[in-house]
């Protein structure tokens, strides 16, 4: 299967943006992360690369 540059293009604004949304808006204010937290997190992006 290929995948024409603008596929590629739409794939990586995609995946910038989940960077950006979770860099700049999900983690405004520092603390310490607990594990509750730390495997919500990972089940979310797990479950959204699927």
């Amino acid at each position: 299967m290929e995948n024409s540059p603008l596929s590629w293009f739409g794939f990586t604004a995609f995946v910038i943006g989940l960077l950006l949304l979770d860099l700049l808006v999900l983690n405004r204010k520092a603390h310490e992360v607990k594990l509750h937290e730390a495997l919500g997190w990972s089940a979310f992006w797990i479950v959204l690369s699927q």
